[in-house]
């Protein structure tokens, strides 16, 4: 840090997603406090729940550095052209999944905070659950967090039920993780703290039933006319999931709102253009500071 504000005193400082704000620790507030002090720009998601998150936590006015904007993703367009393209039954084969089920994916990453023991133990303790075993097969997307531990849970708990399921461990490319989210039918998520992510939308995109936590920041997509389901905790996720393999036909009429829309959210042909703005406001900036510096010391 020293470094950077020797050679770069302009700082522009960019959250990559937002959840590194919502799981800060309270040892964690100081050491980032002195960060974002030295910071010019603090790039953030215009999320309210957000913004509270950084105003209870952080007594200076750091608000005003805020300089709102996104993250684009490029999946997007892979799920457009998959869709396009294909069906869901391909999608499964070339995934290496259970083409004659209804595949149920639960969370995106294999970090703890995206329950996915917690939806298990709900879903596989209704007595209910038994009258579908042989028509779902689970799937757990773990390319990223890094708890092996919990990838590790999840498998024993997997093996002892004798229901088919499939874990993706290894990196898997945009196209790959594009036919994921096609091959999958519904998908929970039900992860302890979120603000607008790709992973949601993309899987809505993809036709499936998603179903996530009403606690999560997601109204403004109902407001839109998207549709998805809720939970009011975990435990309800058990009997949401038997509502929905028993009313399966029903699915494709509610989600049929879900379309190309979603993709507005997360384009980067449209968030490229802020992000462009505030680096060359930055750059213009340390090149004021340099040349005055520079000034100073020739006379």
């Amino acid at each position: 840090m020293i470094f950077s504000l020797h050679f770069c005193p302009n700082i522009s400082l960019a959250f990559e997603g937002a959840l590194h704000l919502l799981r800060c620790t309270i040892k964690e507030v100081p050491i980032r406090s002195a960060i974002y002090d030295v910071a010019t720009k603090i790039t953030i998601v215009n999320n309210e729940k957000v913004i509270k998150v950084f105003e209870r936590d952080y007594n200076n006015d750091f608000t005003r550095k805020f300089y709102f904007t996104k993250y684009g993703s490029t999946i997007f367009n892979e799920i457009e052209n998959i869709i396009f393209n294909g069906c869901k039954r391909d999608a499964k084969i070339f995934m290496g999944l259970n083409s004659e089920k209804i595949v149920i994916t639960v969370g995106y990453n294999s970090t703890v905070e995206q329950r996915q023991i917690q939806v298990l133990e709900s879903i596989l303790n209704n007595s209910l659950i038994i009258k579908y075993k042989d028509l779902i097969q689970f799937a757990f997307p773990m390319t990223y967090g890094g708890n092996k531990k919990n990838i590790n849970d999840i498998k024993q708990i997997m093996e002892k039920s004798n229901y088919e399921y499939k874990i993706f461990e290894n990196f898997l490319n945009d196209y790959e993780v594009a036919n994921l989210r096609f091959a999958s039918d519904i998908f929970i998520h039900l992860a302890t703290t979120d603000v607008m992510c790709s992973s949601m939308r993309g899987y809505m995109l993809a036709k499936n039933l998603v179903i996530t936590g009403d606690w999560l920041p997601y109204n403004s997509l109902l407001e839109d006319g998207f549709y998805f389901d809720t939970v009011k905790n975990i435990v309800e996720i058990g009997d949401k999931v038997i509502y929905w393999l028993s009313n399966y036909n029903e699915i494709e009429k509610y989600i049929s709102n879900n379309d190309i829309r979603l993709k507005d959210g997360g384009d980067w042909d449209v968030f490229i253009k802020d992000w462009i703005k505030l680096y060359n406001s930055v750059l213009e900036k340390n090149k004021e500071i340099v040349t005055d510096e520079v000034t100073k010391i020739t006379g």
